[in-house]
């Protein structure tokens, strides 16, 4: 368990990497993920320092804002509530450990956000929070060549139609789609069976 969730962590950004961000959005095909990670943490997952609770939070925070809430048993999150306590619980005691004060900042700070983003889910009703942030970090990427390295070599514009052949990635009319073709994305782009 340990090497995939290492191997998982070292996987894009969802909102940089579309297949990554097309992955957490398939119901199928990440059922039940947000649990396992989860799970990972509050078991205690060895994982050598300094990265390793920082890398592992980031994972978890990507499913949660990625993947489709009502996955989870109560609707509010991809993990299941007495789940969610659980990581609470073991993200106050990480925070305690004095292996992890003695990180720098920039080296714990997913630690901290993951465990202040577990509040808000709780509190506010239905799944409104994590369906809020997904549709903001969507509008995001939903620009032309939303995963372009060169992002001012790209408009601005809305993407409207999708790549024929991967499907993840929207562009505002043939000749951007062109020249991201040309500039990158022809390297990467295969089509998904998920």
């Amino acid at each position: 368990m340990t090497a995939t969730i290492h191997i998982f962590s070292l996987l894009p950004e969802p909102k940089r990497q579309p297949y990554v961000r097309k992955f957490l959005q398939n119901n199928d095909a990440s059922k039940g993920l947000g649990n396992i990670i989860a799970d990972a943490f509050v078991r205690g997952l060895t994982w050598g320092l300094p990265k390793g609770f920082d890398a592992h939070c980031t994972l978890i925070i990507n499913v949660l804002f990625w993947s489709d809430p009502k996955m989870g048993d109560d609707g509010k999150a991809a993990v299941d509530k007495d789940l969610r306590k659980k990581l609470e619980e073991a993200l106050d005691a990480t925070m305690e450990r004095e292996d992890v004060k003695a990180l720098d900042r920039r080296e714990r700070v997913d630690i901290e956000r993951l465990r202040g983003l577990l509040k808000p889910v709780e509190m506010m009703p239905g799944s409104y929070y994590l369906d809020s942030t997904r549709g903001h970090l969507e509008g995001q990427v939903d620009v032309c060549g939303g995963d372009s390295l060169e992002p001012d070599r790209m408009c601005a514009e809305e993407g409207v139609s999708f790549c024929s052949r991967c499907k993840t990635v929207k562009y505002c009319g043939t000749e951007c789609q062109n020249w991201h073709w040309k500039h990158g994305h022809k390297a990467h782009c295969f089509p998904t069976t998920y």
